[in-house]
């Protein structure tokens, strides 16, 4: 899990720090981010996405390559039957490289090196951190990790342009020969961590426990692990790393023949969550077509309408029940033991619905979840220690705080919700006062002095 998280020049951030960790260190399982609106706490989620990338590109360079190959191969009805959000993720990830990774994230109009260190807690003998730091070329100039070896704490590794250090109680010699070659090789297209990620998955098991020792594998399985929901101008997008792979879109799409069994299997999941809280659904359900080795598919729901049953395909349903077809994946690697990350969890969702789904996995989850929320209904529920703030001074600097922090008893008759919207703990949007006849006004001025009366 993640214990704390630093950003110098990431976004809208030119310093901050996100502690999770409880008062005996261990991170907290659940937290929720507050802030008006540009605050920055997507910039948060984003800083937790652009981790899970970065050690993904070595991997995403072999993928696209193979899938490329693959593609060539195919016959037109056979390359029919791939998913279109597969086609997207090779077409975005054949073009991704670490500079653009870091031009997209690093904070504008500045000259300073773009950081992370983020701080992670898999058990109490395994806890250290990792950090990146790259110049305005987006190059990595520097990258650590430091995390147990032996009985004590020490670097795996320390690497920086002109100088490369690597653990000898870790790595075995013909390991470390060979790594230097690499990343001589890969300088600047890819960092230390995603490398050592890729040997992981490409290398025989045996041959990585003979020549690395530690908790390396642990670690990377940490990190491997982060799941998101980020938010951008093309919408919402899911990555998933959990346990239980996704065949495909859960909503609607094509795919092999052979993925209607794990699509079945989802198809119970997906049941069981919405009887559970819908009142007017007897069920849920796949509608399959196939066609000749590859399959068509829409989920439907079966519900309840003026006495009679009626099945209403998912593209037919509300805003709010498509979020909860993609936010289910995500509910289940919370409860598998993985880290996910969501902007605005409860988008579209219903106030008082979101807070129970949130307290029946806070009752069930292994894992960790870290979101960004406006929604203050859910402060009823949370324990102040789960409650950030990101607050803005007169001069646009950040800091993110948690409620527990401003030292203010919270009482029955006084609760957190009230206490936030009151202004006591930062991060309330500045209400004006804006003439929207006269923004009007000026605007029809503005129009007819260019293009005539309209």
């Amino acid at each position: 899990m993640i214990n704390y998280l630093e950003l110098e020049n990431f976004k809208s951030f030119t310093h901050v720090l996100l502690d999770l960790r409880q008062t005996h260190r261990a991170p907290k399982n659940m937290v929720f981010i507050y802030g008006e609106n540009g605050a920055g706490k997507t910039h948060i989620i984003n800083a937790f996405d652009f981790i899970k990338i970065v050690f993904q590109t070595m991997n995403f360079q072999h993928m696209s390559q193979e899938l490329s190959d693959r593609l060539g191969e195919l016959t037109d009805e056979e390359r029919n039957t791939i998913p279109m959000d597969i086609i997207g993720a090779f077409v975005q990830n054949n073009f991704l490289t670490l500079q653009k990774l870091v031009e997209k994230n690093k904070q504008l109009n500045t000259t300073q090196p773009m950081k992370i260190k983020v701080g992670f807690y898999i058990n109490k003998e395994v806890s250290g951190f990792y950090e990146m730091v790259f110049d305005v070329k987006g190059e990595v100039i520097e990258e650590n990790l430091y995390a147990p070896i032996k009985k004590r704490k020490g670097y795996y590794f320390k690497v920086t342009k002109d100088s490369i250090q690597l653990s000898k109680s870790i790595f075995s010699p013909e390991f470390r020969d060979a790594l230097e070659k690499k990343m001589k090789q890969y300088w600047g297209k890819h960092t230390l961590g995603a490398l050592l990620l890729y040997e992981y998955m490409t290398k025989n098991k045996e041959y990585m426990a003979a020549n690395v020792l530690g908790a390396l594998k642990e670690i990377l399985a940490e990190f491997n692990s982060i799941s998101s929901l980020t938010r951008s101008v093309q919408g919402e997008q899911i990555e998933l790393r959990g346990k239980i792979p996704l065949p495909g879109n859960l909503e609607k799409g094509k795919l092999p023949i052979e993925a209607k069994t794990m699509l079945q299997k989802w198809e119970t999941s997906i049941n069981a969550m919405f009887v559970g809280f819908y009142a007017d659904l007897e069920r849920v359900y796949y509608r399959f077509t196939e066609e000749g080795n590859s399959i068509s598919y829409e989920l439907i729901f079966r519900k309840q309408i003026a006495g009679r049953m009626i099945d209403i395909p998912v593209s037919m349903e509300s805003t709010g029940t498509k979020k909860l077809v993609q936010l289910l994946p995500l509910f289940i690697a919370m409860v598998d033991g993985g880290i996910v990350c969501i902007d605005e969890i409860d988008t579209s969702v219903h106030d008082i619905l979101m807070e129970n789904i949130l307290t029946r996995l806070s009752e069930d989850m292994t894992g960790q979840c870290i979101a960004t929320t406006h929604n203050t209904h859910l402060m009823e529920r949370l324990s102040p220690e789960d409650v950030y703030i990101i607050a803005i001074d007169e001069e646009g600097n950040r800091e993110i705080r948690c409620i527990s922090e401003y030292g203010q008893r919270i009482q029955k008759d006084n609760n957190l919700k009230k206490k936030y919207l009151s202004g006591a703990y930062d991060g309330v949007p500045y209400v004006g006062y804006v003439d929207f006849e006269r923004v009007a006004s000026e605007l029809h001025e503005e129009v007819e002095n260019t293009y005539g009366r309209i």
